[in-house]
């Protein structure tokens, strides 16, 4: 079997838009989750506190401004500690996209492109260090990444393996694999 260190990923976003991300391996995935786990425990123990609030008849919670505080903090998380660490970890190239008209580079990528791209890079990346080679060769961004970060399970088939992604806010919480 051929093992693919890099894959290019076009955008689903953008298609004029492609980018090449890295597999991490186990260890580099262990470094790069050391950095970020204390971040990770703090938004899944907000989000946990934001699904306890009572909820009104349609499921909205009832305390508005707290909700808000607490979905705020969990995106600054996100937005300031995890996606940054896992794109850097897993993005080589963006290829396509131009800064003052010149190519991106990735730090640029970093600091200038617009939130769906930026979210759409993440959800690859931290899949790409989770999925088994054949899973994301054949895995492609399913519905829309307000649908993933929601919780929406994406599954992908690759031959006789299967994988369920499970996401929610905005972080895989889980690769459930078939046999």
């Amino acid at each position: 079997m051929n093992f693919q260190s890099v894959i290019t990923h076009t955008s689903v976003v953008y298609p004029e838009i492609s980018y090449r991300i890295r597999r991490l391996s186990v260890l580099e995935r262990v470094q790069r989750d050391a950095q970020i786990f204390e971040h990770q425990i703090e938004a899944e123990l907000l989000s946990g506190e934001y699904d306890q609030l009572p909820k009104d008849e349609k499921g909205n919670p009832i305390n508005k401004a707290e909700a808000f505080k607490l979905d705020a903090r969990i995106a600054q998380i996100m937005n300031r500690f995890i996606k940054p660490a896992v794109i850097e970890a897993g993005l080589i190239e963006v290829i396509g996209a131009q800064l003052d008209g010149e190519p991106m580079t990735v730090e640029q990528f970093r600091r200038f492109a617009d939130e769906p791209l930026i979210e759409e890079v993440y959800t690859v990346c931290e899949a790409a260090s989770r999925m088994s080679h054949e899973q994301l060769k054949n895995w492609q961004s399913p519905g829309t990444l307000r649908d993933q970060a929601a919780g929406v399970s994406l599954a992908t088939t690759a031959g006789d393996a299967s994988a369920t992604l499970n996401i929610v806010n905005g972080i895989v919480v889980d690769i459930s694999q078939a046999k």
